[in-house]
């Protein structure tokens, strides 16, 4: 590749689409302003009560879109935000998760449709969910059935990271607890989330980069790893960081809902003690969540869906039935 073509790729830079799912008050829209460090949405004066969303009348979802540029590093990520509106207003899980399985797979169904076409469209714009990002509420009672039965359906068509909204309201004590009663509750229900340690060499079931955690799994030295450069020590460093990501599941992040104008409101959380800055609260997983999404594995997190849960469904759709 020509110099001058990694130059405009780079100037391009990438698209990651994002689906925010969650019920409403855990913090979804506050968490995509301190992810961006910008006031994408300007919040709310509480009122007590709301009205339900049109979803809530209906019986049907609706889907709140938004694209943000954010420009940082080497290229600027787009990141193209999916927020489901009426989540647990009056649906079950099942009701929910099939009706955002259902969008799920109607991204991926025009992508079919468009691959088949004699006459291709170039400007063709993929909308293929790229990661669901699931706010869990802290209730120290682990995950409730109705967000067991919408992460099993979503983790099985789209990489699925769980999130603990409101990590702030809790003490250090109450978050060990949060992470260690839902990380069994999903291991226990066979969810499906987002497999750090992906043996890229790999394109069976194992190397989907979604799972549950196998106890001892790494990064295995194939030819096709990109951590394959003789460097022992680097391989290990990469499978511990992996590792140690895997553990983090579900990430608690703290978010500042403060006027996102000043740079101190903005990673701040101000407390009848005093205030608590987000890059320096501790268990605050905000920053590596941020790392994850748009630096470090926003092109594994493309990849995944490309290479294996797309085909998956591509298969699935194009295999004849006997």
């Amino acid at each position: 590749m020509s110099n001058l073509l990694q130059k405009r790729l780079l100037r391009k830079g990438t698209t990651l689409n994002v689906l925010l799912c969650g019920e409403r008050g855990t913090g979804k829209h506050t968490f995509i302003n301190n992810l961006c460090d910008a006031t994408v949405f300007h919040q709310e004066a509480p009122t007590g009560f709301h009205l339900p969303d049109s979803a809530s009348e209906s019986g049907r979802l609706s889907y709140e879109k938004k694209e943000i540029y954010i420009q940082g590093g080497l290229s600027p990520v787009i990141l193209k935000t999916v927020f489901v509106k009426g989540f647990r207003d009056s649906l079950d899980g099942s009701e929910v998760a099939d009706q955002i399985v259902e969008y799920l797979e109607n991204q991926f169904s025009m992508v079919l449709e468009e691959e088949i076409r004699i006459n291709r469209n170039p400007k063709y714009e993929d909308n293929r969910v790229h990661v669901a990002i699931y706010f869990v509420r802290p209730t120290s009672r682990g995950l409730h059935q109705f967000d067991i039965e919408c992460m099993r359906k979503i983790g099985s068509r789209c990489n699925l990271l769980p999130v603990i909204s409101k990590g702030d309201s809790l003490t250090e004590a109450e978050r060990r607890l949060n992470k260690e009663l839902i990380s069994n509750d999903i291991q226990r229900a066979g969810i499906k989330v987002f497999q750090f340690e992906r043996d890229s060499g790999s394109g069976s079931e194992g190397g989907e980069g979604r799972g549950e955690v196998e106890e001892g799994s790494g990064v295995e030295r194939t030819e096709s790893s990109p951590f394959l450069d003789g460097d022992d020590n680097l391989v290990s460093d990469v499978s511990i960081e992996l590792q140690r990501l895997q553990r983090m599941i579900p990430f608690c992040v703290m978010s500042s809902g403060g006027a996102l104008g000043s740079p101190v409101e903005s990673n701040a959380i101000e407390f009848p003690w005093g205030v608590a800055r987000l890059n320096e609260a501790k268990g605050n997983e905000l920053g590596e969540l941020k790392s994850i999404l748009l630096s470090t594995h926003t092109q594994e997190l493309k990849d995944t869906t490309n290479e294996n849960i797309y085909e998956k469904f591509r298969t699935e759709k194009l295999q004849p039935s006997f």
